[in-house]
């Protein structure tokens, strides 16, 4: 159950994003390495966790990364194999049913950077998301021999009043395993400064995410990200 539970945190996480955005110093290129280093320092760590959130590796998801393509050119952002940089994922933090993991995407350029926020402020993102995310839920249960059927998948916007946030997203994705319905929603919330864009996702079964312990981890990447 818990392997099918961590599905949606990284199927769903990796999917609304086709975009990157970053805030090095005037005399450092914007080179992939040098990007990269960056953007370790404005991931989530343990020490920014509370108490009892246990840490494990990200894994790489062939399958969100084949759809990012596809959504940027839904949304109108700029292609991913072509705009980014760096991008580097942060460690999966756990606790029961609830997952939060960090990534950070660095655009080549500040107007790239630009371009890719504007697409994800823009009205298509919602159908596009809504339509890119069903067949990555199907394909991956069906790569991880899970039977499981997707009744329905809802994409809608927040507002997350935070320095920094340009946008954020709920989704939400009914399924049926095994007789029983099971309900997961995420929340992503999208930072961004110059050429960097920081993403956070929230994942939880049942219900939605705690408001109060996901304002607190936003507002950590905040300040990682006006304060590197």
């Amino acid at each position: 159950m818990k392997l099918f539970v961590r599905l949606p945190a990284l199927a769903l996480a990796a999917i609304l994003v086709a975009c990157s955005g970053g805030t090095p110093k005037a005399s450092v290129p914007p080179t992939p390495t040098n990007d990269a280093g960056r953007a370790r320092l404005l991931l989530l760590t343990q020490v920014d966790m509370p108490p009892g959130w246990r840490a494990s590796r990200h894994r790489s998801d062939p399958v969100s990364d084949r759809e990012d393509k596809k959504l940027a050119a839904c949304i109108g952002a700029p292609d991913p194999a072509r705009s980014v940089s760096a991008d580097v994922f942060g460690d999966v933090f756990g606790q029961g049913a609830q997952t939060i993991a960090s990534e950070v995407v660095f655009s080549r350029t500040t107007a790239l950077a630009t371009k890719a926020v504007a697409a994800l402020k823009g009205r298509r993102v919602i159908p596009c998301a809504t339509a890119a995310v069903r067949p990555v839920i199907a394909e991956q249960l069906k790569l991880r021999g899970l039977s499981a059927t997707i009744r329905s998948v809802a994409v809608t916007r927040r507002v997350v009043a935070v320095k920094g946030v340009v946008t954020a997203f709920r989704v939400v994705a009914n399924l049926t395993a095994a007789g029983a319905a099971i309900t997961v929603q995420e929340d992503i919330v999208i930072l961004a400064r110059g050429r960097a864009q920081v993403r956070a996702t929230f994942v939880d079964v049942g219900v939605a995410f705690p408001s109060g312990l996901e304002l607190f981890v936003v507002k950590k990447l905040s300040g990682k990200l006006f304060h590197a």
